[in-house]
């Protein structure tokens, strides 16, 4: 319990957005221009990162990041936490006196 607790301590929303687009971009630079830090601050933040879990999430290469196996379970979680977060604020928005039930259906991507 005390690894959970030490890595919600380090770990920022901003990191988990940070991993969805270097997942999506495929490179450090691409994620810099979609994010706005520089590539520099972004190479720091994935480390801070990866040492927060303590392993590697990417693999670097030529052809720029490929998510290591342990990574693509953590990025999937983060992208779960960020769909769950604009949900919370869409939710909050709605909430008050003329307040909304939304229902939200799932499907299999298959």
């Amino acid at each position: 319990m005390d690894a959970i607790k030490d890595l919600v301590r380090r770990m920022r929303f901003s990191h988990l957005q940070m991993l969805v687009e270097l997942q999506q971009r495929g490179s450090v630079r691409a994620a810099s221009e979609a994010l706005n830090p520089s590539q520099p601050a972004v190479s720091k933040a994935l480390g801070e990162v990866e040492r927060a879990f303590g392993f590697e999430l990417f693999i670097r290469g030529a052809r720029g990041l490929k998510p290591s196996l342990k990574g693509e379970v953590v990025l999937s979680g983060a992208a779960v936490l960020m769909t769950e977060l604009a949900h919370m604020l869409a939710d909050a928005q709605q909430a008050g006196p003329k307040a909304r039930t939304t229902i939200r259906l799932g499907a299999l991507p298959f």
